[in-house]
């Protein structure tokens, strides 16, 4: 595997303004919200270092000095430094990280829970998890990371544990603030926020931010090999001054990415010689993505002691990655790469130094997987605090139901290499694979942390009812699977002295099966 180099920002510059706070302090505190306004919303599945230090599993949170200390724009680099979580790279930019918790997959951190703001945030967490998606980390405030039971009311994933991205909140003061930084390879990162919240309790946000570079890798016979992102937030939050704390919010975002990628590799001699050196059969790889989303969050104060909440959201993903994918009829890639002596010729034509004949068996496939997404739901939760004598009780309950798609149509194209160039054959080869499939998903889980003076045990289980149908377009079959799964958990926590506490538990996880595939879902039983 290659060893890639990032984009190091060299010179960072960034202003903001907020009226009657002129201290950084003072800006921080004018932009943060009440606890109260925050557990209404919901977006936190920890909250504060005191709480995640309760939890029934482990969990950590990456505040927003810790995403800014280094001008983060690369989620590798921030989320590394999480124990037990570790991130396998392919690009180099940190565009497309694979994600893995304790010993599950990284690939395509499909074994993960993904969440923006607590919502599912992932393409197809049902029916494609592995998909090629992850917020842009610049304009997250925090990042939670939860494992072991922590993790259980977070499915749908959780063998692994969860990942929660949460953005930046309206603010209660003016906002307005811009944040600029250029680096090696001509990168480049252009970041601004403005908004506000009135006297009435309506409040505003909009962010916008660009990033990109013209790449460190070097394409034989020249080109972009760098990428560009896009990403455009608005929010619009009410707050209204009632005798109990309530609030309405909507979210709506937009962001693309057009990035120079492949998937070839180099031979390992190449390598030694060069290691950011890319073959002239690489210079088509191009990767498309546009993402839309709707996230809507009501939450009341019902009285002191519960606490209730409700989401709406609904996601849109669609991709194209142009890329190499071997001969029309011939060997490949992987084994032209392995022994260059034995497959000279493909060799060759794959770096350019000869020109295709005009067979298919030396005419390059290149093929344009083009695949959409979609993710939608309803979710309500409730917290419930009340005493059974010396017990303090904290009751979590929640409920969601789901719905999500991908379609999948991978087209395929004839290139002859010449003179370094490829040109099409001009043939309409039509699709190798076309497909779709779907899921209908009820999640519901019940908690209850039971405090007696130091000690914490939090009992709970998670229930998911999961129901899936595959369909092969060009096979013209159709298949379909039903899975029910009960994830208990207990963790056990004892504070003992104002600055040590002793956790352990256990817990079931699970991650369900792709839809019609009559394979069995994955299960493990977790301890801490």
């Amino acid at each position: 595997m290659q060893t890639l180099s990032r984009a190091i920002p060299l010179f960072a510059l960034s202003y903001a303004v907020l009226p009657g706070a002129p201290s950084s302090a003072q800006a921080e505190a004018s932009d943060t919200p009440t606890h109260d306004a925050i557990y209404i919303e919901e977006i936190l599945v920890i909250g504060d270092a005191e709480q995640a230090g309760r939890l029934p599993g482990s969990g950590m949170r990456l505040d927003l000095d810790t995403i800014d200390q280094f001008d983060y724009v690369d989620l590798s680099q921030a989320i590394s430094s999480v124990p037990g979580v570790y991130v396998r790279e392919e690009d180099g930019y940190g565009l497309r990280p694979n994600i893995g918790i304790r010993g599950a997959a990284a690939e395509r951190s499909q074994k993960i829970t993904l969440m923006e703001d607590g919502v599912l945030i992932a393409p197809a967490p049902y029916s494609a998890p592995a998909a090629y998606y992850m917020p842009n980390v610049s304009r997250m405030t925090s990042i939670e990371v939860l494992k072991g039971p922590a993790a259980i009311r977070h499915g749908p994933h959780t063998v692994g544990g969860a990942v929660n991205f949460v953005t930046r909140r309206v603010p209660t003061n003016t906002l307005a603030e811009v944040d600029l930084s250029v680096g090696n390879d001509s990168y480049y990162k252009a970041q601004g926020a403005l908004g506000g919240t009135t006297e009435s309790g309506f409040g505003a946000l909009v962010e916008a931010q660009a990033f990109g570079a013209e790449g460190f890798k070097d394409l034989d016979g020249g080109g972009d090999t760098g990428f560009d992102r896009r990403d455009i937030t608005a929010k619009l939050q009410w707050t209204p001054n009632t005798e109990r704390d309530q609030q309405l919010s909507l979210k709506l975002g937009y962001a693309d990415e057009d990035s120079n990628e492949t998937y070839l590799g180099l031979t390992d001699d190449d390598f030694a010689l060069d290691p950011t050196r890319r073959y002239s059969a690489s210079q088509l790889g191009r990767f498309q993505s546009e993402h839309r989303l709707a996230h809507l969050n009501y939450g009341i104060q019902v009285t002191d002691s519960l606490r209730v909440n409700a989401k709406a959201y609904y996601n849109e993903f669609d991709r194209e990655w142009n890329k190499l994918d071997g001969f029309i009829f011939g060997p490949g890639l992987q084994v032209v790469l392995d022994s260059p002596e034995r497959f000279a010729t493909e060799y060759a034509l794959l770096t350019g130094a000869i020109n295709s004949n005009g067979s298919e068996a030396q005419m390059l496939d290149v093929t344009n997987n083009d695949r959409s997404f979609t993710s939608t739901g309803i979710q309500a939760s409730t917290v419930y605090e009340f005493a059974t004598g010396a017990l303090d009780h904290e009751l979590n309950a929640g409920i969601r139901f789901h719905y999500d798609d991908v379609e999948r149509d991978h087209r395929r194209a004839g290139f002859l290499m010449t003179d370094g160039v490829l040109v099409s054959d001009g043939l309409e080869r039509g699709s190798k694979l076309t497909n779709a499939a779907e899921t209908e998903a009820l999640a519901l889980y019940l908690s209850d942390a039971i405090t007696i003076e130091r000690w914490t045990v939090t009992l709970g289980a998670r229930f998911e009812q999961i129901d899936g149908e595959f369909e092969d377009i060009l096979r013209g079959t159709t298949s379909e699977s039903s899975q029910s799964e009960v994830s208990p958990g207990i963790g056990v926590y004892w504070q003992a002295s104002d600055i040590v506490g002793v956790l352990a538990g256990v817990n079931r996880g699970f991650s369900p099966a792709g839809p019609g595939s009559g394979a069995d879902p994955e299960r493990s039983v977790n301890y801490e």
